[in-house]
């Protein structure tokens, strides 16, 4: 028994194509803002943090250069998953936990994010 040719047309218009939803996108943002690890690293060492962190206090918990930290800090800072509070000369970073309650399991993966010991004790802004 012979099949009728099914058109290319046919197929397509059956499964129109749809934007990604606002949700999607906002999850999308955030997942490449963490897909480096050292920001994941970053994001999970604010999390246990009750309080707003120096940027010093960052810096000294990775053995790269202060540029290399600043960057990390501001894809955190654009993706809008950390917030920043000047102090005098110094940066003080926290982690928008409003933000992170809207990204389903997001807490729950910063948390399962093993801490790490400090290689470096420098510490300007006390």
């Amino acid at each position: 028994m012979a099949t009728s040719p099914v058109s290319r047309s046919a197929v397509l218009s059956s499964h129109a194509v749809r934007a990604p939803s606002a949700g999607a996108i906002d999850v999308a943002a955030v997942l490449r803002a963490l897909g480096d690890p050292t920001r994941l690293a970053i994001a999970a060492m604010l999390a246990r943090e009750s309080g707003p962190l120096c940027v010093c206090h960052v810096e000294a918990q990775f053995d790269l250069s202060q540029p290399t930290i600043s960057h990390h800090l501001r894809v955190l800072r654009e993706a809008e998953l950390v917030t920043t509070e000047k102090r005098g000369t110094w940066v003080y970073y926290a982690l928008d936990r409003a933000r992170v309650d809207r990204v389903p399991g997001l807490a729950a993966l910063l948390a399962s994010v093993t801490p790490f010991a400090s290689k470096r004790t420098k510490a300007c802004c006390t």
